[in-house]
């Protein structure tokens, strides 16, 4: 049986799958999410300790296929390397602070996507908080993350707990990153490795 797990609270840093449009399952046959799944277990620790003893309680030969693992606030340098404040353009600040985990599948979209709702992983280390990207746009927010050497520490452990092998990514992936467009932020061949995704809502 699978387990759905929930322990109450770069979009990934994860490769990128195919992806298609998020729809009907009678119009495309994807997997997608319309509404909350029933958790097998839910606990709410109030300490890293906790939360530990929490995921260790559920022993080491348990499956688990879903989990939102919340992971607490971003250090204060972490939080002013990605808040954009203050701007002219909109009124509305950004401010992202809260780190999670998250198993299972991983979405991409921002608030122009319509209906577009790309797969693109089935792990995540995500920054979240209040506010809209705009002025900045995704490649900008991509950009202050690889200069925040908080960041850059986080995709390091990432990429050492969950390694991925060096590899080309085929014709599939970049016809994939083709069609994601400006939610697609690298080189249209890049290497596939962990990478920094985005989901506005």
């Amino acid at each position: 049986m699978p387990r759905y797990v929930k322990i109450l609270h770069a979009c990934r840093k994860g490769t990128i799958l195919p992806c298609s449009k998020r729809a009907k399952p009678e119009e495309t046959p994807t997997l997608f999410i319309d509404e909350e799944i029933e958790w097998d277990y839910e606990k709410s620790p109030v300490s890293p300790s906790s939360l530990a003893e929490s995921l260790r309680g559920l022993g080491s030969n348990t499956n688990v296929y879903r989990a939102f693992v919340p992971l607490g606030s971003a250090s204060d340098v972490v939080i002013r390397a990605m808040e954009r404040v203050n701007s002219p353009e909109n009124e509305i600040d950004l401010t992202l602070w809260d780190w999670r985990l998250e198993v299972g599948p991983i979405e991409c979209a921002d608030l122009a996507s319509e209906d577009a709702v790309y797969l693109v992983g089935w792990l995540a280390v995500g920054l979240s908080g209040p506010g809209y990207l705009f002025p900045w746009t995704f490649r900008d927010l991509v950009a202050h993350a690889e200069k925040s050497a908080g960041l850059q520490a986080v995709a390091a452990v990432c990429r050492s707990i969950w390694p991925i092998a060096p590899q080309v990514p085929d014709a599939r992936r970049i016809e994939a990153r083709r069609i994601m467009g400006r939610l697609w932020p690298y080189p249209i061949d890049a290497p596939v490795d962990w990478v920094w995704g985005l989901l506005e809502s």
